[in-house]
């Protein structure tokens, strides 16, 4: 009978792999990694974001030199890549800069514009540019106007805005989005921005984990920024609203 029993015993094991040792490979390890502390991730995360974003801390003048190739900054939003049968001009923005009272840069405007800012004189710059109206370099501070709205508005956005956005703002921008959020934020909505700091560290954003994500990795910065613009747009439209109902 006992027999029987240790045959029935070594059946399920084997199906189920009971008793049988685990050999840990990579793989495994990966998967029960925990996340560290709140803030060890967010410092982790930005590390690793201020090493995929090479141009961040390069200064006008400064380049990044490659075998083949290299990147050289001119000036804000504008570079000038280099190879040994080319030479590209870059703009990652419209860009404009003053120096000694001359403003140079360059602006993207298509045909049409063009042509209707030529149907007047203009007796300066700003004049010119009046008529098309050109997405001008926009400073990232420009995001803090919500911090001076009231708390309902300010918990609008944070309710709006996607988890995956949220953390990457956290990592690109400064400490004031952090505290920001972690003020407004409920105890829910930390957690799970706890979780998606530590997916950006483990690269389970990325398309190489997961083709068909539709998670921001650090590479997207742009397109998180993007989001919360487009969010404090709509906003500002429902607050203008409400304030003409009130009128």
């Amino acid at each position: 009978m006992a027999k029987k029993n240790q045959n029935k015993k070594s059946l399920w094991s084997s199906i189920f792999g009971f008793n049988k040792k685990r050999n840990i490979k990579a793989e495994d390890a990966e998967e029960i990694l925990q996340p560290e502390g709140f803030e060890r991730e967010l410092e982790k995360a930005k590390k690793k974001f201020n090493a995929f974003h090479l141009t961040k801390g390069l200064k006008t003048g400064e380049q990044i030199v490659r075998k083949d190739y290299k990147l050289k900054k001119n000036g804000t939003d504008l570079y000038k890549l280099e190879g040994s049968n080319f030479q590209i001009v870059l703009i990652t923005g419209n860009s404009l800069l003053d120096k000694d009272g001359i403003t140079t840069g360059v602006l993207q405007i298509t045909e049409a514009e063009l042509s209707r800012a030529l149907q007047r004189e203009h007796s300066d710059l700003n004049s010119f540019l009046e008529l098309w109206k050109p997405q001008l370099p926009q400073n990232h501070q420009d995001w803090k106007q919500i911090l001076d709205w009231s708390i309902f508005w300010q918990q609008q956005i944070l309710l709006r805005l996607r988890p995956d956005s949220s953390a990457l703002l956290m990592v690109c921008l400064d400490r004031d989005f952090t505290d920001f959020y972690l003020a407004h934020a409920t105890r829910k909505q930390k957690k799970i921005i706890h979780d998606e700091l530590f997916y950006l560290n483990q690269g389970k954003n990325s398309e190489d984990w997961n083709p068909h994500t539709k998670n921001k990795s650090l590479l997207y910065p742009d397109k998180a920024m993007e989001e919360l613009y487009r969010l404090i747009e709509i906003i500002k439209t429902k607050m203008d609203k409400e304030k003409e109902l009130k009128s």
